[in-house]
């Protein structure tokens, strides 16, 4: 999952966004297509004002939180592999995050 998908998920749970407006935004992206200078979704949401800059600011700190909830279940899973912590034990601190 990449930025852009976990940007959408997130906009779309807190009905920031609709999902009309997420279709409108991903057509908008296939018109400029798939190169490397093409916008991104968020780039689009933010050119077509549908989040103001403070909920945009928001749905990125949200996103950082989930990539660091994503790295953490990564090094859990690690520590539990290597047999340095138990299942339940690492189960408790990421539940305590």
């Amino acid at each position: 999952m990449d930025r852009d998908d976990l940007f959408i998920i997130l906009a779309l749970k807190a009905r920031l966004l609709s999902p009309a407006q997420v279709e409108d935004c991903r057509r908008e992206r296939q018109v400029h297509g798939q190169n490397a200078a093409a916008p991104t979704l968020p780039e689009i949401v933010a050119q077509k004002e549908y989040l103001n800059p403070e909920q945009r600011r928001l749905l990125n700190i949200a996103i950082q939180y989930e990539e660091l909830k994503l790295e953490d279940a990564g090094l859990a899973a690690y520590i539990v592999r290597k047999g340095y912590l138990k299942e339940d034990q690492v189960a408790g601190f990421l539940a305590a995050q």
